[in-house]
Parts: structure tokens; C-alpha cells; sequence
């Protein structure tokens, strides 16, 4: 295995460009980004990191 195991992709926010927290529960996942203070739709994180989400596709 390359490189891949000692990176780890985390989503960006759409808005203010910080890593956002990854939020799993009860099958779903949300992403929060503590610097907003928001929670961030899963589309606009989709659309704002296209290359962690290829398989969407």
C-alpha cells in the first residue's frame, strides 16, 4: 500500500475553506464546521470536495 494509509482525506468547508468534522450516526453522516459554528449540507461539501467523493459519481 502506498501513501494512501498515512494520509487521511477530510472534507473542507464550502465557506470557510477548514477541515470540517465528520459526524456518523444512525447510518448518516453530517459534517460540522466549528470554525462557522454550522452544520454543512452533504451536497455543498460534495460539490466543494469533489476528488474525496469520486465514487458518488
Amino acid at each position: 500500500m502506498p501513501n494512501e494509509s498515512l494520509q487521511t482525506a477530510v472534507p473542507i468547508c464550502p465557506d470557510c475553506k477548514r477541515p470540517l468534522d465528520v459526524i456518523a450516526a444512525c447510518g448518516s453522516i453530517s459534517y460540522f464546521c466549528d470554525h462557522c459554528n454550522l452544520l454543512k449540507s452533504s451536497k455543498r461539501v460534495r460539490e466543494a470536495n469533489p476528488e474525496l467523493f469520486k465514487e458518488a459519481e
